[in-house]
């Protein structure tokens, strides 16, 4: 009806949250170490997360192949957003099948890493996660590279943000089996 009242275009204000994964090195020989840094913001005008209906911001992080976790790195150094009073670090060691608050004994086995924020991520708030890994030695895998993502998700969510770091693993390289030289003919 023509006497309704306008609304605004918008109803509520905007979140924009990112994502800023980092690796301390671009290179690492087997058995040294990589430590993952990832910055999460929200340039919006508006809180992201809502922990009371089990909705809060979550950063995500899985162990990448070839590498092992270190006991005690995702909850060191970590920075808190100002008006987010903590995080809980949740540990998987079944590919995020099944989560526990308490890191397991042996901290090897660690497969998938959360941080739940207590509180919404206010306006113009950001924060920082970390977290480290040991290249495995011998390392074995197929491509010399290790790709890492983290990502952002509300809850259990599906991740709506991520983003990665890529870390060359430095070592003696060799070709299996036999090398023909090609003459041509």
């Amino acid at each position: 009806p023509p006497d309704w009242p306008s609304w605004p275009s918008s109803c509520s204000g905007e979140a924009r949250a990112t994502i800023d994964k980092q690796a301390d090195v671009a290179t690492v020989l087997p058995g040294n170490n990589i430590a993952y840094t990832v910055a999460f913001t929200n340039a919006g005008e508006v809180a992201l997360g809502e922990p009371a209906v089990g909705l809060p911001l979550v950063v995500q992080d899985t162990i990448p192949d070839g590498t092992v976790y270190v006991g005690g790195s995702a909850t060191s150094g970590n920075v808190l957003p100002g008006g987010v009073s903590a995080y809980q670090v949740l540990y998987s060691t079944d590919a995020g099948a099944t989560w526990s608050t308490e890191e397991p004994p042996l901290a090897s086995s660690v497969t998938d890493l959360q941080w739940w924020l207590s509180d919404a991520l206010p306006a113009d708030g950001a924060g920082t996660v970390r977290f480290t890994v040991t290249v495995d030695n011998p390392y074995v895998e197929p491509s010399p590279l290790i790709v890492n993502e983290a990502c952002l998700s509300f809850g259990n969510g599906v991740p709506f943000d991520r983003d990665d770091a890529t870390t060359l693993v430095l070592g003696v390289n060799q070709v299996g089996d036999t090398i023909f030289a090609d003459t041509g003919t």
